[in-house]
C-alpha cells in the first residue's frame, strides 16, 4: 500500500505543472500546436506546417534511381537516400530572382 501511495504520489508530482515555471517554459508551452488531422502536438507552427505537408499532403517522391522502391513526401528526405543509399549528390536547384518593387 505504501508503494501505491508513494507512486501515486511522484505521478502526480510529474504530471502537473510547476507554479514557478519561468516565462520563456510557459511561452514555450502556448506555442504547442496540434494538428487538427490527426492530433499529434507540435512544437511550433512551422513544424505543424512541415508534418501537414509531409504526412498528411499524399504526394510521394519515388526515388529516380532504378530498381528502387524508395518514395517519401519530403524532398530533404530524397536527396538523405540518394547521398547514404546511392552515393549521389543531388544537384541545388538554381535559385531565380524575380524583380520585385516594394508598393
Amino acid at each position: 500500500m505504501l508503494a501505491i501511495t508513494l507512486l501515486l504520489q511522484i505521478h502526480k508530482a510529474f504530471d502537473t505543472p510547476s507554479l514557478d515555471m519561468s516565462s520563456s517554459a510557459q511561452a514555450s508551452e502556448s506555442r504547442v500546436q496540434i494538428c487538427d488531422i490527426c492530433g499529434q502536438s507540435l512544437a511550433s507552427s512551422s513544424h505543424l506546417a512541415r508534418h501537414k505537408s509531409s504526412v498528411h499532403q499524399g504526394t510521394y517522391l519515388p526515388c529516380p534511381v532504378s530498381g528502387c522502391d524508395f518514395a517519401t513526401t519530403r524532398q530533404d528526405s530524397l536527396n538523405n537516400h540518394l547521398q547514404r543509399t546511392h552515393g549521389i549528390t543531388p544537384q541545388k536547384q538554381e535559385t531565380k530572382f524575380v524583380a520585385y518593387t516594394p508598393r
